[in-house]
């Protein structure tokens, strides 16, 4: 059996509410199911969610450079970006990303570019 390729799943953020039952005042990282679903029917891909290496939290020296290396390939917003694709970097920045999820997704594109 050869090896399956590692896409990445850009992960979804609940972000923290004192109000909630649950993790109260935690910040979660998720990929949604149905993702992570139709990235393995291929049947040749691991789907693997990247948490952001970013935030108040983090420890160690984890970043986006360490996941482009490893990986190969990644989907953001359930929309496959080739990361050898410079016009993936103009379609994050134009899509509805915002704030800290354009910068984070920016980030981890020119990783993924840099490391080809």
């Amino acid at each position: 059996m050869s090896e399956r390729l590692k896409i990445a799943v850009s992960a979804c953020f609940f972000h923290a509410d004192a109000a909630r039952p649950i993790f109260t005042g935690k910040t979660l990282q998720y990929i949604e199911q149905s993702v992570a679903h139709w990235v393995a029917a291929s049947g040749d891909a691991l789907p693997v969610m990247v948490p952001s290496p970013l935030g108040d939290t983090s420890r160690g020296r984890v970043g986006f450079d360490d996941y482009a290396a490893w990986l190969d390939g990644l989907v953001l917003n359930t929309i496959f970006r080739s990361p050898l694709s410079e016009a993936s970097i103009r379609l994050a920045r134009g899509s509805r990303y915002n704030g800290e999820a354009s910068s984070r997704a920016t980030a981890c594109l020119r990783s993924a570019l840099a490391a080809q």
